[in-house]
């Protein structure tokens, strides 16, 4: 009786060994099982996968199918696999007894690629994609418990439908900018108030605007673009590279030319290029001009100027015939006819103007013939002569000082008064003097933008 329970005992404790041991390599095969399977899940590999589940599953195989109609889509897709990952709890292992069934946590995890998408209605290009998704610090973090059945002595997964849900990012929509030439609608002309859409000509500007018309998707991004102009002959104008910014719904190009009243007579062709140099579009227009109406000569009473200078000769001689003078570069020596010279004349003998000169910025060197008394005058009064006249410039002008050099003309040393005056914020030096010549002479005006200026008119004087 003792010998067989003891046999039951020792059969009893056989079995419970057999069923531990059959539980050990349960629970390692649902382990190993659990990693094999889920390196192909995050690889989207359905063939490898389908090897670790009871059965085949082909919505999961359907799942698992990542390419779509979309070359896109598939690029994007492939962007975001590259984040999957996964990780199995081993602590959360639970078996039965007997090593016939099982489960086993796993937790998987994937770029927050909703959130990129939701930031962004448009990417630049799948670079910037990519590079967002790379920067992405958030994660989408799904927890599975996998189920498992020994099935023919294998651990198989049994729920292999959990993982159906994991490639829901196959179903994304991406929108790529593409490229500039790709947003413009075609609709593209030049504007402006001296701009003739009927002739397709400007007339008397020098403000040329040209106007290419975005998309809805154009007008959303900023954009890149730069743009040439030639003209005439060789006429050349590049533009730096520009920015058209988000919300613009226009390229706007505005091409002026301050340096000229109008700009050169001509065609004028636009081409405009993208961020990257390709050209895009070319058009032109044309540039001309009104001729102005001839402006009638003034009617003035012409006053006899007996000293007046040769305005053939240069240098001229002044009256008498003792000084001469060169004509300073960019000046022009008016004739006595001229209204500028009558206006200044005077009506004797006694005081006048017998050279005049002036340049394109209204500047003037001048010699006025001074008799006797006259001369002696102009030597006694110099001080209040230069008053008056700083008191007697235009009220735009703002006198800043006067003083008293000396100057040496040809042979003679001279006081030369010289007045300081602004406007607009340009600065006029006006300098006077007598050339005392013994019985006469001449009282000479000069202006320039710098007080050297006037001792270059002055070095044109010499004796003959």
């Amino acid at each position: 009786m003792k010998r067989k329970k003891f046999i039951a005992v020792l059969l009893a404790a056989s079995v419970l060994a057999s069923s531990a041991g059959c539980s050990k390599g349960f629970d390692e095969s649902m382990t190993s099982i659990a990693n094999k399977a889920c390196k192909n899940v995050v690889a989207a590999d359905y063939k490898k996968v389908e090897g670790f589940i009871d059965g085949k599953n082909k919505d999961l195989e359907a799942a698992m199918d990542l390419e779509t109609d979309d070359d896109v889509v598939n690029e994007a897709i492939e962007i975001i696999l590259s984040t999957f990952s996964y990780e199995v709890d081993e602590d959360s292992l639970e078996s039965d007894f007997f090593g016939k069934e099982g489960s086993i946590d796993v937790t998987f995890s994937i770029v927050d690629y909703e959130s990129v998408l939701d930031d962004h209605d448009v990417f630049r290009d799948l670079d910037e994609f990519e590079s967002l998704i790379e920067d992405c610090d958030d994660r989408i973090e799904t927890s599975i418990t996998l189920e498992f059945e020994k099935v023919d002595g294998d651990a198989l997964i049994v729920n292999s439908d959990e993982f159906t849900d994991l490639f829901s990012f196959k179903d994304i929509e991406i929108t790529l900018a593409g490229v500039l030439y790709d947003h413009l609608t075609g609709e593209h002309y030049f504007t402006g108030y001296n701009y003739d859409s009927a002739t397709g000509e400007y007339t008397d500007t020098n403000t040329i605007e040209l106007i290419f018309e975005l998309d809805d998707l154009g007008t959303e991004l900023d954009w890149d673009y730069s743009y040439e102009i030639q003209y005439g002959s060789s006429g050349y104008f590049g533009s730096d590279l520009l920015t058209k910014p988000e919300g613009q719904s226009t390229i706007d190009i505005i091409y002026e030319d301050y340096s000229v009243d109008i700009l050169e007579d001509g065609m004028y062709l636009f081409t405009l290029f993208d961020g990257e140099g390709n050209a895009l579009y070319s058009i032109s227009c044309d540039v001309t001009h009104t001729e102005p109406e001839p402006e009638p000569e003034p009617v003035v009473d012409a006053v006899s100027l007996p000293y007046y200078v040769d305005t053939d000769t240069d240098p001229f001689i002044l009256p008498e015939g003792e000084y001469q003078c060169e004509v300073p570069a960019g000046f022009t020596l008016l004739p006595s006819t001229d209204p500028l010279v009558q206006q200044t004349a005077g009506n004797d003998l006694g005081q006048c103007t017998c050279a005049y000169m002036t340049n394109s910025l209204n500047l003037e060197f001048a010699f006025v013939y001074l008799n006797p008394a006259y001369l002696s005058y102009f030597n006694t009064n110099m001080q209040e002569i230069s008053d008056l006249f700083s008191e007697g410039l235009p009220s735009n002008c703002v006198v800043q000082e006067s003083y008293v050099v000396q100057r040496t003309i040809a042979d003679q040393t001279v006081d030369f008064y010289i007045v300081v005056a602004t406007n607009n914020g340009l600065e006029t030096y006006y300098g006077m003097c007598t050339l005392d010549c013994g019985g006469y002479g001449f009282f000479i005006t000069v202006s320039g933008i710098a007080e050297a200026e006037l001792d270059l008119r002055l070095s044109c004087i010499s004796r003959v």
